[in-house]
């Protein structure tokens, strides 16, 4: 049987059908930029469709509780980063202590100026 240029077997029946797919990386969804809505809206209506009235206002006030404001966590990068404010807001209250402990350093405020620019890959996890 003659091998394609891959080494796979196109003579072995359902060879043909797996050569007409399309590759896997075009049926991954295309990553989503700064400003662009994303899917987690859709998947809260999708799931709020099936709830009662109770379990939808439940489900909203947790989704609030956890969801964080890149605005928010920016400005206290900002003004307080080199004390850790901002990992505290983040529910990241080892790293926290740290920057306070070591903040008369001068490293914590060092390390976040640098997560000025990263801070908002966190958020919005």
């Amino acid at each position: 049987m003659p091998a394609d240029a891959h080494g796979d077997w196109l003579g072995h029946p359902g060879a043909q059908q797996v050569a007409d797919r399309p590759p896997t990386h075009a049926m991954r969804p295309e990553p989503v930029q700064a400003g662009q809505p994303d899917g987690h809206l859709e998947l809260e209506a999708e799931l709020m469709q099936r709830m009662t009235t109770e379990q939808r206002s439940l489900f909203q006030a947790e989704v609030s509780r956890v969801r964080k404001n890149r605005t928010t966590a920016l400005l206290l990068t900002l003004f307080l980063g080199g004390l850790g404010g901002h990992h505290f807001y983040m529910g990241n209250v080892f790293t926290g202590v740290m920057y306070l402990l070591f903040c008369w350093t001068f490293i914590p405020l060092l390390l976040s100026i640098v997560e000025l620019f990263t801070i908002s890959g966190p958020v919005d996890r």
